[in-house]
């Protein structure tokens, strides 16, 4: 995508959720587009504070927490006390290494949900599905293993 309409697509966004596209959101959502991996609003922070000084973590929780709302990022709990955030917001699912808080995304192709579901609960009007596999990942296994031996 060219800068001039990933910029453009980022304005669109943040606009979609009612926040006046600043400088320093637009940089918290393209860095968060842009990981390869899912972030904490820590590690966010730490990657723009040196391009934006005036940046405070606050601004980056606010951002964050405003573009979950609106469904624009998801916030995935780790189970180690912290939040990631996830700027990919088409259905796929995640796993959760309850250990670490490693986040990775899983293809929901391969575990189906049934998205239209009705019958959850009479009168029920599902609007979203999220879907965490909580476990251990195989680095923190191994070293549970070898702590063991």
């Amino acid at each position: 995508m060219e800068p001039q309409a990933k910029d453009h697509s980022l304005i669109t966004q943040l606009r979609k959720c009612h926040l006046r596209a600043t400088g320093q959101r637009l940089a918290i959502m393209q860095s968060l587009i842009e990981s390869q991996s899912h972030l904490s609003a820590e590690d966010i922070y730490l990657r723009l504070k040196q391009s934006h000084p005036t940046l405070s973590l606050s601004t980056v929780y606010k951002t964050l927490q405003v573009m979950s709302q609106m469904g624009a990022v998801i916030t995935i709990e780790t189970g180690t006390g912290s939040l990631k955030f996830d700027g990919n917001p088409s259905p796929h699912h995640h796993a959760v290494c309850s250990k670490c808080g490693m986040v990775h995304d899983v293809d929901f192709m391969k575990y189906p949900i049934d998205m239209n579901a009705k019958d959850v609960l009479p009168g029920f009007n599902v609007q979203s599905i999220k879907v965490f596999f909580n476990g251990v990942c195989a680095e923190c296994a191994r070293s549970a293993t070898q702590s063991e031996g």
